[in-house]
């Protein structure tokens, strides 16, 4: 992305532009992946093919980025891998601690209302046209200088002979002091019905104080319509945010968002996001089992960058590690059991808080299946989770936040679930919840908010090279820019985003 134009200089529109960077953009700030790759390799744009209800798990070979033909086995189900991602600093003014060393503002606290508001950055009118504004080149310039001997040593963009890499733990600092990443990471069974007009509660919960620097969101049973759901987040996150990549298989759907500022930079730390949709029903927790050990043995990752591992097991070749989606794990328990369990918290559920008394939740957990099989080593072996403190995410009446009143009468259970493992203790849950006013499916959105710890590493690792996907980018802000009332932008002509 690129700003151009025969644009004036437009010093006081540049100063508030930063003075709404610094409020409202997220204490960390950090640089971009390089090559993001998600698997299978299909149009991301097009239509979902019809996803395999046999009861046989969603499962797909690797790919590299971009868009491409692609098939999984017979089943015509698909899973889909997001791999290599590597993350270092920004050039961004904002730090991750204050000058004098106090500890910043928590992620917990009330998100920022200006951001979903519709108002990033403040002062501006929220336009494709207003999101930058041209300048001359001045001593009250963002940007730090670069000098001409840095420029001449050969070393600040390749590793060659200078000592000043753009990877290099000097670089890394300078941006990052903290060298912490937050990532959101988020999974919903779809029901292939159409999403909320607003996502907010999803990717913006106004339990965080600041936006994620990296939203990865898996779909499973996804709505036809993938190219609506990605412009649809972009509105949502606005500006600061752009897809950095998106793949599907079937009725499996995955997307990557950025932050703007961070699309050109990387670390030495891999990331693999991976999201399934595992096999169906209470009495199939073995298939599931199988499933799972297929998975991590089939995948053929990492393909673009090096890897310190030669394991069988795909999960033990990355730094951090995500498995989410719906992985259909139940409770093993009878149905008037488990409601007369969640009836216990009756009055937070009628309060519509999301969280549940321990009691009850230490009851639901004991029959957990999912939980079974960490235990015995028959799965997910060292994946972490977060604290469940929410009701049950399956099965809903659409429409309703009503359990199952069908004639199949499922019992609820917690199938949508995100797992983590990491290197080093590299990743440290923040915040784990569902989205329980969501009711077009009969699953309930989880998310979790995830502290990462990057390193610095070599130039020989592939940049990104800024890639994102501009059209979703701007479709998005068009949408976004129908929320915002007008506001007068001051003389001068902006720059367009080229």
């Amino acid at each position: 992305m690129s700003a151009s134009g025969d644009c004036r200089p437009q010093r006081p529109a540049r100063e508030r532009l930063q003075r709404s960077a610094a409020e409202q953009s997220p204490l960390v700030d950090v640089g971009s992946p390089p090559a993001l790759s998600l698997s299978p390799p299909v149009d991301s744009d097009g239509p979902a093919a019809p996803c395999a209800e046999n009861g046989r798990p969603c499962v797909s070979p690797s790919a590299s980025s971009g868009s491409s033909a692609g098939s999984g086995d017979g089943s015509q189900s698909g899973l889909l891998t997001a791999r290599a991602m590597h993350h270092a600093h920004s050039t961004n003014d904002l730090q991750g601690r204050p000058a004098d060393g106090s500890p910043g503002p928590a992620w917990c606290e009330p998100m920022n209302a200006g951001h979903r508001a519709r108002s990033f950055p403040t002062g501006l009118a929220g336009s494709v046209e207003t999101l930058s504004s041209c300048s001359e080149p001045s001593a009250g310039s963002p940007l730090s200088g670069i000098t001409v001997q840095k420029a001449r040593s050969r070393g600040y963009l390749v590793n060659q002979t200078g000592s000043a890499l753009l990877l290099s733990a000097e670089e890394l600092d300078a941006s990052l002091p903290q060298r912490q990443l937050h990532v959101l990471v988020g999974t919903w069974n779809m029901n292939a019905k159409e999403p909320p007009a607003s996502l907010d509660d999803l990717v913006l919960p106004d339990s965080l104080a600041f936006v994620p620097d990296l939203v990865a969101l898996g779909t499973q049973e996804s709505h036809a319509d993938h190219r609506g759901l990605l412009v649809r987040l972009q509105s949502t996150l606005g500006p600061s945010h752009v897809l950095f990549h998106s793949a599907s298989l079937g009725t499996l759907h995955i997307c990557v968002f950025i932050r703007r500022d961070l699309v050109w930079y990387c670390s030495g730390t891999t990331f693999l996001l991976l999201t399934c949709h595992l096999t169906a029903h209470l009495e199939k927790q073995n298939q599931r089992i199988d499933d799972v050990r297929r998975i991590c043995a089939a995948l053929d990752l990492p393909q673009a960058i090096p890897s310190r591992s030669s394991s069988r097991d795909v999960t033990e070749r990355y730094d951090n590690v995500f498995w989410f989606g719906d992985l259909n794990f139940r409770l093993h328990q009878s149905r008037p059991r488990v409601i007369d369990t969640i009836v216990e918290s009756s009055s937070t559920i009628l309060l519509r808080e999301r969280t549940m008394s321990e009691a009850c939740m230490r009851s639901l957990l004991e029959w957990d299946q999912l939980n079974h099989a960490k235990h015995k080593g028959r799965a997910f072996e060292g994946f972490n989770e977060g604290d469940i403190s929410f009701l049950p995410t399956y099965k809903y009446d659409p429409g309703t936040n009503t359990f199952d009143t069908s004639h199949k009468q499922r019992i609820p259970a917690y199938t949508d679930r995100i797992l983590f493992k990491s290197r080093r203790d590299g990743v440290r849950c923040i915040k784990y919840d569902s989205v329980q006013p969501f009711s077009t499916s009969d699953h309930k959105p989880v998310w979790g908010l995830y502290q990462c710890r990057i390193r610095p590493s070599l130039d020989s690792i592939p940049l990104a090279a800024g890639q994102f996907n501009r059209a979703v980018f701007l479709e998005g802000l068009r949408r976004r820019a129908r929320h915002l009332p007008a506001r007068r932008v001051s003389d001068g002509r902006p720059c367009s985003v080229q």
